[in-house]
């Protein structure tokens, strides 16, 4: 078990009262950092409190970033405010989602929760004009191919952040199996106004918003957790206020949503994981566990600091379990178009940006090498991690 894990784990989920011993209050900042947690834990804690578990350098560097999390929070409301008014001049409604939508005024406490990109969905046929009104405002993008629910992300001239444009919702099926579409959220009453902010702007209805981030967590990047911090899903859980009792009812209810695409026993696991943590459970004998929780938090922290884990974990990360046969199909076709014959946008993002021309030749000729070498190298990763399990069956 990573050192320190436990106090982090315990301070940001777990109760406040009474004072915990920090094993190494030198590198605990680094630690919480890495699991998207810092700010939080700087935001939950008294100060004083916090200087009398990790001294009182360490703890000003807890609360030195959950004041710059709160800051960039309100600018990127501001930034959404005035994304709002850019889907007005268009008459397109503007729906706000994950980070974007908890960082609203008024949702969930401010400056616990680190984010980046934010994320807005629009009607089909209003998020290319959309996409297009930004970049005649100065917003840029990459060269890189479409998403599977977005276009290309936009940069902010002024470097505050991406903005995805989303025409539909992987993972959530509110009307049937397709992804949600702004429609299909409209039509289910799913929908709700946002008046703070000009034009015709929306979040989706708590049961809806709490669907989404699980099926983008636990469907979309469960075996890649190096990309979306598993343990920022689980504290967006805490600040909706999931308990025991809305979890029944979701399961109940808006669950239906994303069976489809998020295992029942993966979703049970990770929420029994969450009572755990914020019951204060020691951390050591959950890790040190062979219950569904135990297997759920060594994948995610694994995910994230251990190479060989990761790489043996790369094969099911492509197909993610997420889409459906007839999905399956042009995803796989779509990910080998994507993965063999790059743009000069993922050149740059894989390789470093090439001199000129010939460089970018050279590098996409080379790209199905490269393929066969790391699916031979996460191939040599999986075997080596089936043989620890065999030599170590309890740890799972």
């Amino acid at each position: 078990m990573p050192r320190n894990l436990g106090w982090v784990l315990n301070r940001a989920f777990g109760p406040v009262d009474g004072v915990l011993a920090c094993p190494d209050p030198s590198s605990v900042v680094q630690l919480a950092s890495r699991l998207s947690l810092a700010p939080r834990i700087g935001g939950r804690l008294p100060p004083e409190r916090l200087a009398a578990e990790v001294g009182e350098d360490t703890a000003a560097e807890f609360r030195r970033r959950y004041r710059l999390t709160a800051a960039a929070a309100v600018l990127k409301q501001d930034l959404c405010a005035g994304l709002g008014k850019r889907a007005e001049e268009i008459q397109a409604p503007l729906v706000f989602l994950k980070g974007a939508a908890l960082n609203l005024p008024g949702s969930v406490p401010i400056g616990l929760r680190e984010s980046s990109d934010i994320d807005v969905l629009l009607p089909v046929g209003k998020a290319e004009e959309f996409s297009q009104c930004l970049s005649g405002e100065g917003w840029t993008s990459e060269d890189v191919p479409l998403g599977e629910q977005h276009l290309t992300p936009l940069l902010h001239p002024g470097g505050m952040g991406l903005v995805e444009v989303h025409w539909r919702l992987t993972g959530l099926r509110v009307s049937g199996r397709e992804p949600a579409s702004y429609g299909d959220l409209e039509a289910q009453g799913l929908l709700f106004p946002v008046d703070t902010f000009p034009g015709n702007c929306y979040r989706l209805s708590d049961e809806a918003q709490i669907a989404h981030l699980v099926t983008h967590a636990l469907g979309q990047h469960l075996w890649f957790p190096g990309s979306y911090p598993q343990l920022r899903f689980l504290a967006d859980m805490v600040d909706l206020g999931v308990d025991e009792e809305l979890r029944s009812e979701f399961r109940d209810g808006g669950y239906r949503w994303i069976e489809e695409d998020v295992r029942e026993d993966v979703f049970a696991a990770a929420m029994d994981l969450l009572s755990l943590f914020t019951r204060g459970e020691n951390a050591e004998d959950v890790w040190n566990g062979h219950s569904p929780p135990s297997l759920y938090l060594r994948h995610i922290l694994l995910g994230v600091d251990d190479p060989r884990y990761l790489q043996s974990i790369r094969f099911r990360s492509v197909s993610r379990g997420l889409r459906q046969p007839g999905e399956r199909g042009r995803a796989v076709l779509g990910l080998l178009k994507t993965s063999l014959w790059l743009t000069r946008g993922q050149v740059d993002q894989l390789y470093g940006k090439p001199r000129g021309r010939l460089g970018y030749l050279g590098w996409r000729l080379f790209r199905p090498f490269d393929v066969i070498l790391r699916l031979v190298r996460y191939g040599f990763s999986w075997i080596s991690v089936r043989l620890a399990r065999i030599a170590g069956p309890d740890r799972g």
